[in-house]
This record gives C-alpha cells, structure tokens and sequence, in this order.
C-alpha cells in the first residue's frame, strides 16, 4: 500500500489474496491508492462463486432489451458491489434486487 500511495501506481496485479488483504487492512485509509485503475488478479485459483456472474441490457424494469438496443447494465454475482457505504438513498436509487 506504500508504495501503491508513493509512486501512484495505476495497476495492480497479483493473487486474491492480495486484494483481500488490502481491503481489510486495518492501516488501509492511511494510504491514498486512488490512482489504481486496474486490477487483475492470477496466480491462484478463485471460488467458482466468482465466475457465476450475470450480466445483461434491461429496461429499468429488469426487461431485456433486443440485441442493439441501448438501455441499462444490470449485473449480479461475487465481484458486484453490495451498495453505497452509508448511503440507502443511493442504494434504493441504484442497486436492484435481482438482476
């Protein structure tokens, strides 16, 4: 996290377990890793959960819409975020239910 704060590294790569371990670490606020854009993870193998996610173009009711046809990006599954830290309004506003 050091040296992701001190020399403003813009990609990370490396096993899960290096995400995790940033994410829950207890001195991670201390560190401004904002100018990560992209993180790939390998090196070890992932839960299937992971790779059982689903994505696709809807109207705002949740409707599929035809190839082509430009609307909303709904997605579901282990790596999609759960809502907005401190914030229902935003989650309410956002977050479906079901994808």
């Amino acid at each position: 996290m050091q040296a992701i704060h001190e020399e403003k590294c813009t990609a990370l790569i490396g096993a899960p377990i290096i995400f995790r371990d940033i994410l829950t670490h207890s001195d991670r606020k201390k560190y401004d890793l904002s100018s990560l854009s992209l993180g790939v993870i390998a090196a070890s193998p992932m839960h299937y959960d992971f790779f059982r996610s689903k994505i696709k173009v809807a109207d705002r009711d949740g409707n599929a819409v035809p190839i082509g046809q430009q609307d909303e990006i709904w997605a579901r599954g282990y790596p999609t975020m759960a809502g907005y830290y401190g914030d229902p309004e935003k989650i309410q506003e956002t977050i479906t239910p079901l994808c």
